[in-house]
C-alpha cells in the first residue's frame, strides 16, 4: 500500500549481513583451531602413555585444548547473535513496507480514503489509508435490551436505504455484542449484507428489519382495542344490537405495527371498542360511529396485513 523512506534501514541490513559474514569466518577459524588442538591432545596422550612426555607437558596441552573449545563456543554464540541482529534489521526494514491483509471476506478491497500525501512525516499509529470491503458489506445497528435477548446469530435481516426505497437488501446477523453500553443501554449488532452490485456504500444510513417470529392465519385486533382490567389484558366486545360492550380477557401474542395477535380465546370474533374504553369497567353502553357497522372497522378477525402475523424489529443504523 505504501513505502516509508528506508535508506537507513537498508544500510542496517547491509551492516548486519557483513557482521554475519565476519562471525561465520571467525567460527570457521575457531573450528579449525579446535580440530588442530584435538589432534595435538591425542598425540600428547599417546606420548605420555609411552613415557616420552611428562605430566606437566600433558596438562599444558589439555589446557590449550580447553581454551580452543572456549574460543569455538564464543564464535558460535557470536554467529547466533549476528544472525539475530540481521533478522532484527530485516524486520525493521519490513516496517517501511505498509501492507493490508485480511483472513475473511472477499478477495477484493478498495481504498476508501487517503489521509496523508507523499513526503509527509509520519508518527506511530498515524492512519494513512482506509481500506473498505463492499461485497459483502457490514451494517452496524444498536438495539435495546427489549430486542437484544431475541437476537441470534444467522438470523435473516432485511435492510432498507432511503436512496433505494423500492429495493430490499438481504443480510444476516453475524455478531451480537456480549454487553450493553452503560451510557446508551444499547448493544452493537453487526449485519452482513450481500451487495453484489456494490451500490451500498460505507457511511450510509439504513433501516434493518429482523424477523423474530412468524405465525400464519392468526386472529388480530387493533392495538388501541387492548385494555387492562385488574391486571388482565382484554378487549371490549360490542353487542351492536344493544349498543353495549363487555370486557373479554385475552392472551396477546405478537405485536406488529397497529395490530395485536390474540392467542386465547381462539374463537373470539365480532367488533371491539377502539376509542374511549378507559371509561368502561367490565360492561357498559357505547356510542357507535355514524354508518356503523362497517365491515372490517375495528373488527376482530384475520385482518389482512403485510406481512401477516410477523414479529420483527425495525432499527436504524449505518454501514
Amino acid at each position: 500500500m505504501a513505502v516509508i523512506e528506508d535508506e537507513e534501514y537498508q544500510q542496517q541490513v547491509i551492516q548486519a549481513e557483513a557482521d554475519l559474514r565476519v562471525a561465520r569466518a571467525n567460527l570457521e577459524e575457531a573450528a579449525s583451531s579446535l580440530d588442530m588442538s584435538n589432534k595435538d591432545l591425542e598425540r600428547a596422550r599417546t606420548l605420555h602413555q609411552k613415557g616420552i612426555q611428562s605430566d606437566s607437558q600433558l596438562d599444558a596441552v589439555i589446557a590449550q585444548n580447553g581454551a580452543q573449545k572456549a574460543r569455538y563456543n564464543v564464535a558460535l554464540a557470536q554467529l547466533a547473535n549476528r544472525e539475530a541482529a540481521l533478522q532484527t534489521a530485516r524486520v525493521r526494514l519490513s516496517y517501511t513496507r505498509i501492507a493490508a491483509s485480511w483472513e475473511t471476506g472477499g478477495a477484493v478491497r478498495y481504498v476508501g480514503e487517503r489521509f496523508v500525501d507523499q513526503g509527509a512525516l509520519l508518527s506511530t499509529n498515524t492512519p494513512i489509508l482506509s481500506i473498505v470491503e463492499l461485497h459483502p458489506i457490514t451494517a452496524v445497528i444498536h438495539v435495546t435490551d427489549k430486542e437484544y435477548f431475541r437476537l441470534r446469530i444467522d438470523q435473516p435481516a432485511a435492510v432498507l436505504n432511503s436512496a433505494f426505497p423500492e429495493k430490499s437488501f438481504s443480510g444476516r446477523v453475524v455478531r451480537v455484542a456480549p454487553l450493553l453500553k452503560e451510557t446508551s443501554r444499547q448493544a452493537r449488532v453487526e449485519i452482513e449484507i450481500e451487495n453484489p452490485e456494490k451500490i451500498l456504500k460505507p457511511g450510509m444510513f439504513i433501516n434493518a428489519r429482523i424477523e423474530f417470529d412468524r405465525r400464519e392465519n392468526v386472529t388480530v385486533v387493533p392495538f388501541n382495542a387492548v385494555a387492562t382490567r385488574d391486571g388482565q389484558p382484554g378487549v371490549f366486545l360490542v353487542d351492536l344490537e344493544n349498543k353495549r360492550a363487555r370486557f373479554q380477557p385475552v392472551q396477546t401474542g405478537i405485536v406488529e405495527g397497529d395490530l395485536v395477535e390474540i392467542i386465547e380465546p381462539a374463537s373470539i370474533s365480532g367488533y371491539v371498542v377502539t376509542l374511549g374504553h378507559y371509561l368502561l369497567e367490565q360492561e357498559g353502553g357505547v356510542i357507535l360511529p355514524p354508518g356503523a357497522p362497517v365491515s372490517g372497522n375495528g373488527e376482530v378477525g384475520k385482518t389482512p396485513a403485510e406481512p401477516d402475523g410477523k414479529s420483527d424489529s425495525s432499527q436504524g443504523g449505518r454501514l
